[in-house]
């Protein structure tokens, strides 16, 4: 879509320093690839001794998937249900200074549940073929 998206915290059902994203890159009817620095910001609500563990990358594409229904025009609020299939290959988000692309590409949907897979790279100037966190989000609506 070539017009710009609203605000990440007006598509998302969270505020302040828990918005995760900052940049929308690209989106389609498939799906979502967003861009974001917050792993690194000391104030990051899900951060743990100075540290950002690699399983909060989850609530990252959580909230890309989110941004993804909110600019196909869906309602926001639901539950994270599900994790299927994660694989995770780095222990810390916060050992990568770089920006964050985050992806959320959707499988299925129906009136009251989304199925989408997620990944998270770090984005360098190398070719994108590393992978810090991919998988499976079932999100129920409410």
């Amino acid at each position: 879509m070539s017009e710009a998206p609203p605000k990440i915290a007006d598509l998302v059902p969270h505020d302040g320093l828990m918005v995760l994203l900052e940049d929308v890159l690209h989106w389609d009817q498939s799906g979502v690839l967003c861009r974001t620095k917050t792993h690194n910001r000391t104030e990051n609500p899900l951060r743990r001794d100075d540290q950002l563990p690699a399983l909060a990358g989850i609530e990252y594409g959580a909230q890309a998937a989110a941004v993804h229904g909110a600019l196909l025009g869906q309602k926001a609020g639901g539950y994270l249900v599900s994790v299927k299939d994660c694989q995770i290959k780095t222990r810390l988000l916060s050992d990568h200074p770089g920006p964050l692309l985050v992806s959320a590409n959707r499988v299925m949907a129906t009136q009251d549940a989304f199925i989408y897979r997620i990944a998270i790279q770090e984005e360098t100037a190398a070719p994108l073929d590393t992978d810090l966190l991919v998988g499976q989000i079932t999100i129920m609506l409410t």
